[in-house]
C-alpha cells in the first residue's frame, strides 16, 4: 500500500473506526497459516501467545461478576465478509494487537494510539481465544482484562513522508502488572533476510491467532519485510523469531485488503504469492534503548 493511499484510507474511516485498526492491510501470501491458538501443539507459541493481547473498545465488553463478555458483531456482517471466508463466523471486537515487554507494559503500534483519548476508552485484555471452531460467544476472565494507565512514549512517522526511518509504535503502562505471564524476550536487533519468524495477534479484529510458515524477506534500518498472513485490525500484532520465540518488531503496514468476490456482493481476502515483498514490521530497535532505560 502507497504512503498516499494509507493516508487517505485513515482519514476516510476515522469518524467510524478506531484509528489503531486503520493502518494494517490483511492478505494472505501463498497458503492460510492462520490457526486458532488453541490448535497449536507447540509449547513456545502457546507461551507467546499468553503475552499477547486484543486492544478491545469498552462498549464492546459486558463485565459480570468475574468474566468479562465480548460484545460484537461477526466480522461477516461487521466487515462484509463473504461466509466461506475463514472464521467468518467469528466476533470483529478488537481493534489492534500487543504484547507484553515488561511486568505492565504492552507494546503495539504507534497509529494505534493517534488519538491519546483511547489510552482511557479501550481495554488490553489477554486469553482472547476460542475453544472450539464453530465457537460464536467469547468471554474472558475479568482478571484478564487491564486498563491503559498512561501512554509511555509514541511515535509515528506520517504516512505521506518518504522516510528511510518510519517509526510506528507506542508503549503503554497497563493499570496493574500482568499476573501469571512472563513478558517476551527482545532480540538484539533487526533479523537476518530469511530468518523463519511467526505472528501471533486479532487478525480482522477476531479472537487470538497464531500463523507461522513466514520469512524475512529484506530489512531496512529500523523496520523489515516478511511473508506473514495478517489482516485490518491486526496492527501492533508482535512478531517472534520462530525458534527462538524472541521478539523482533511491531506489525506496521502491508499489502492491499480484501477484494471483491466475482459473483457475489461480498468480499474474500487477498491472495498473493509467497515471493512478494511481504507485510512491514517496525523493528523493536526502535523503541528497545527506551524499555532498557526502566
Amino acid at each position: 500500500m502507497s504512503y498516499r493511499k494509507l493516508k487517505i484510507f485513515s482519514i476516510y474511516l476515522f469518524s467510524i473506526l478506531s484509528i489503531g485498526a486503520i493502518a494494517r492491510d490483511p492478505v494472505i501470501y501463498g497458503e492460510d497459516n492462520r490457526i486458532e491458538t488453541l490448535e497449536s501443539k507447540n509449547m513456545l507459541y502457546k507461551r507467546l501467545a499468553s503475552a499477547t493481547a486484543a486492544l478491545i473498545p469498552e462498549k464492546k465488553l459486558r463485565f459480570e461478576g468475574r468474566n468479562a463478555f465480548i460484545i460484537a458483531p461477526s466480522i461477516s456482517m461487521e466487515l462484509n465478509i463473504c461466509s466461506e471466508e475463514k472464521f467468518s463466523h467469528q466476533p470483529k471486537a478488537s481493534d489492534c494487537s500487543g504484547v507484553l515487554v515488561a511486568p505492565d507494559i504492552i507494546a503495539t503500534a504507534g497509529h494505534c494510539y493517534m488519538d491519546p483519548s483511547h489510552c482511557g476508552s479501550k481495554y488490553w485484555v489477554f486469553n482472547y481465544t476460542a475453544r472450539n471452531a464453530r465457537q460464536t460467544r467469547f468471554s474472558v476472565r475479568s482478571r484478564d482484562v487491564y486498563a491503559c494507565k498512561e501512554i509511555i512514549d509514541m511515535q509515528l512517522t506520517e504516512a505521506w513522508k518518504n522516510s528511510e526511518e518510519y517509526l510506528d509504535y507506542t508503549l503503554i503502562r497497563l493499570d496493574r502488572p500482568v499476573v501469571n505471564t512472563a513478558p517476551v524476550k527482545l532480540a538484539r536487533g533487526l533479523p537476518a533476510k530469511n530468518q523463519k519468524v511467526l505472528t501471533i495477534g486479532n487478525p480482522s479484529g477476531l479472537p487470538q491467532k497464531i500463523a507461522d510458515g513466514a520469512w524475512v524477506r529484506s530489512t531496512g534500518k529500523v523496520e523489515f519485510k516478511a511473508n506473514l498472513d495478517t489482516f485490518n485490525f491486526g496492527s501492533g500484532s508482535p512478531v517472534f523469531d520462530q525458534e527462538s520465540g524472541e521478539y523482533l518488531g511491531v506489525l506496521s503496514r502491508g499489502a492491499d485488503d480484501f477484494i471483491q468476490h466475482k459473483t457475489k456482493s461480498c468480499l474474500i481476502s487477498n491472495r498473493i504469492n509467497d515471493s512478494e515483498p511481504g507485510e512491514i514490521i517496525a523493528s523493536i530497535i526502535q523503541f528497545k534503548k527506551i524499555l532498557e532505560r526502566r
